[in-house]
This record gives structure tokens, C-alpha cells and sequence, in this order.
């Protein structure tokens, strides 16, 4: 699975009861109820931080309603499979297991499908293309307009 982000992007650590949320680069976390209010409560948090992707693991279809609401707020929404994101952890050598530890390490396993570290504050264009991205960082400053293709 590859997945293309032009942006940050959050993991999601999802339960019956409650998410926890973690965008990649942040050091920050946030915990809400998974329902409807909890949902916008995470998009908007998420849009704050200018995430415009989302990754969360399968869990039994307590991810679906948090999926359709990110798609409708216009995040690329990934589920990925849990075994891979757990096998990912001990690779790296997280054995510690807890809700907001495992929605940092989701960030991260999608961080690390695309190899392309892109700074919050960096301003891209439209319809921006980025070919072989593995070790291409773009860093806070950095304007990129409409139409560019990076190779």
C-alpha cells in the first residue's frame, strides 16, 4: 500500500468509547468520544493542524462512521490492517502499548509508506506531484505553487 499525503498526517487509534489522535511531527494528542460530536471535535483539531490525511487501523467496524466523516470533510482516509502497523511497532522497537502511544505509532507507519517529511507550515499548491519521494523534506518555509512536479 502506498499512500500520498501533501500534508501532515494523523493517526487514529480507534475503540467503541473514545479515539486517540496523533498527527505526525506534532507533539501533541488529542482524545475525543467516538460519536458525532466526537468526530468534529477530531476534524476540526486535525484541520488545525493541517492534516489532509488520516490513517486509523480495522476494528471491527468502530472505525466506519469516523471514516465517512473524514471523507466528507475531504481527508484521504486510509484503514489500514493492525497486524502491519503492530509489526511496524516492534520494528522500531516500541513495545509499549497504550491508546495514544499506537495513534503515534499509526502516524508514523503512514509517515513511514511515503517517506516524504513535509513541515506543517509549508505552503503547497494545487495539484502538486511528488515522483520517488523517499528522503524529500520540505521544510516550514517552503512555498510550492500550482502544477509543480518534483522528481
Amino acid at each position: 500500500m502506498k499512500m500520498t499525503h501533501s500534508q501532515a498526517v494523523v493517526g487514529i487509534d480507534v475503540s467503541s468509547g473514545k479515539l486517540d489522535a496523533h498527527v505526525h511531527g506534532h507533539d501533541q494528542s488529542r482524545q475525543v468520544t467516538n460519536d458525532a460530536a466526537g468526530h468534529r471535535e477530531l476534524v476540526a483539531w486535525a484541520r488545525a493542524k493541517r492534516a489532509t490525511t488520516a490513517v486509523m487501523e480495522a476494528s471491527g467496524g468502530y472505525e466506519r462512521d469516523l471514516a465517512r466523516a473524514l471523507r466528507r470533510a475531504e481527508f484521504a482516509v486510509y484503514v489500514v490492517d493492525p497486524k502491519r502497523v503492530r509489526h511496524y511497532a516492534k520494528a522500531v522497537g516500541q513495545l509499549a502499548k497504550t491508546d495514544r502511544i499506537d495513534a503515534r505509532i499509526i502516524a508514523e507507519y503512514a509517515h513511514s509508506e511515503t517517506g516524504i517529511d513535509i513541515h506543517p507550515g509549508a505552503r503547497i499548491g494545487d495539484r502538486v506531484f511528488i515522483d520517488h519521494g523517499t528522503g524529500v523534506v520540505i521544510g516550514e518555509t517552503t512555498q510550492i505553487g500550482d502544477d509543480v512536479k518534483i522528481y
